[in-house]
Order: C-alpha cells, then sequence, then structure tokens
C-alpha cells in the first residue's frame, strides 16, 4: 500500500469509529469509553481494500511475530524489552511473502505515559528492524483521536501533540504528520455542551544518518 493510502485509510477510519460509536451509545465519543480496537477494525476494513496483490494484514499480532517476520541482521543480545513477546501491535501490514513492512497503533485520546510508550515500540522497531539492518520495516504509523469543547481547542491541542512527538523523538526518526479535518461542535445529546473533535496522524520512517 502507498503510504499515503495508508494516511488516509487511518484518518478515515477513526472517523468511522468515532461515527458507529456515536450511533451504538447515543452520542458517547470514542475519548469516553476504552473502545480503541473499535478505532483498529474501522482503520482495518478500509485497508483491505486498498491491499495489493498477496499483501495482508494482522490484528493484535505480537511484536515477537512481527520481529520474525522483518528479517533484519540482528546484534547479538536480547531483543529490545520494549519489543517483548507479550506486547501486541493493533494492526500490521505485510507484504506477498509474508515480510512484515508497517506497524500501526492507534490511540483514542492523548496521554503521555501511554502514548511515549507505543511511540517507543515503533521508534524501535524501525530502528531495529528496517532498512538500516537489512530489515523489510519501511514505516509505522501513530494515530491519536482528539477531542475538545470547540474546533479552536482541538486544533491547539493537536499542534501541542505535534510539538510532543517530534521532540520526544528527538531526530532517532524522520516525523511527518497529517492533521485529520476537525469536525465542528454538536449537542452531545442535551447532557453536555458542544464538543468538536478531529485528530492527527503521524508517519514514522527512518532519519537519514547522522
Amino acid at each position: 500500500m502507498d503510504r499515503q493510502v495508508i494516511l488516509r485509510d487511518i484518518a478515515s477510519g477513526i472517523r468511522k469509529a468515532n461515527s458507529t460509536h456515536e450511533k451504538w451509545t447515543k452520542d458517547w465519543w470514542l475519548c469516553d469509553y476504552g473502545v480503541e480496537s473499535l478505532m483498529s477494525v474501522k482503520i482495518a476494513e478500509n485497508m483491505f481494500r486498498h491491499l495489493k496483490g498477496g499483501e495482508s494484514l494482522t490484528m493484535e499480532a505480537t511484536f515477537g511475530e512481527l520481529a520474525d517476520g522483518a528479517g533484519a541482521k540482528q546484534k547479538h543480545g536480547r531483543r529490545p524489552s520494549v519489543l517483548s513477546t507479550g506486547r501486541r501491535a493493533d494492526i500490521a501490514l505485510w507484504h506477498g511473502n509474508n515480510r512484515l513492512y508497517s506497524v500501526i497503533e492507534v490511540k483514542r485520546l492523548w496521554q503521555k505515559s501511554t502514548c511515549e510508550r507505543d511511540l517507543e515500540r515503533l521508534v524501535t522497531i524501525i530502528e531495529t528492524y528496517g532498512r538500516r539492518r537489512s530489515g523489510s520495516v519501511k514505516h509505522a504509523f501513530f494515530a491519536v483521536f482528539v477531542a475538545g469543547k470547540n474546533v479552536d481547542q482541538v486544533s491547539n491541542k493537536c499542534g501541542d501533540i505535534q510539538a510532543h512527538v517530534e521532540q520526544w523523538c528527538n531526530g532517532r526518526v524522520k516525523v511527518e504528520n497529517e492533521p485529520m479535518p476537525l469536525m465542528s461542535p454538536k449537542d452531545n445529546g442535551g447532557s453536555e455542551k458542544s464538543r468538536a473533535w478531529g485528530g492527527i496522524v503521524f508517519m514514522l520512517t527512518a532519519s537519514s544518518p547522522r
């Protein structure tokens, strides 16, 4: 899959997930309940339609499985602890020869500690199983659903998240981002003030050698 198609599929999948959850629950959003699995499913449904040739996708594959499918030349010693075999990736994309080429993680809201743990896994898998080690991983994607009182607040939150992610990565990987369209405030079932939502999707790729 082309990286721009992946970006669009992630953003569209998150919008579909929130719309679906809003209908099911009578106006509650993704950030209100722990439903990241719904985000993953809607994104995967989008991506399935755009897989090429023998490509495939998996959900909740362990990082041990991902490591086995990346074919990189490993240094001696243990696998990085953040990629321990018990940890799982939301979505992984595979070439027809069962070689891993991308990993996607999604979050229903921004929480610094949990988001940084996901980022660490994504950055590490690029560093450990990317092209520099003769591995097959091309890129990784990290997406966050963002809600606020109004469009301006959502936009500001997305800007803060972008700045934090770029600073946190600190040149270990190249960071690009795609803001999701902001949805205008609407009444939340009459029980809460109007809110707005959007999000941001990051694409992480290997940085140029220093």
